[in-house]
């Protein structure tokens, strides 16, 4: 079941990673997974029965995945 959220209450960390989000690029998957485009498209939507039943990745798999985005190059478009 979808969440209601708007860009106004959204927050600025996605509630499973902390990684900052991007209304634009996470509102949508924020609503359909809570959680950010990246985390819902690394483990919710390859885990889509699991997620559904509850399933999240370990912490340590969630710190792994945050060192590999810090090294990725992040654009910002401030229109």
């Amino acid at each position: 079941m979808e969440k209601s959220f708007t860009n106004n209450d959204m927050g600025l960390f996605c509630p499973l990673c902390d990684f900052v989000m991007i209304p634009e690029k996470d509102l949508d998957y924020l609503k359909k997974y809570n959680a950010c485009f990246s985390c819902s498209t690394k483990w919710a939507e390859p885990n889509l029965e699991k997620w559904k039943r509850g399933w999240r990745p370990t912490s340590e798999q969630i710190k792994d995945e945050l060192l590999k985005r810090k090294t990725e190059f992040i654009s910002f478009n401030f229109n």
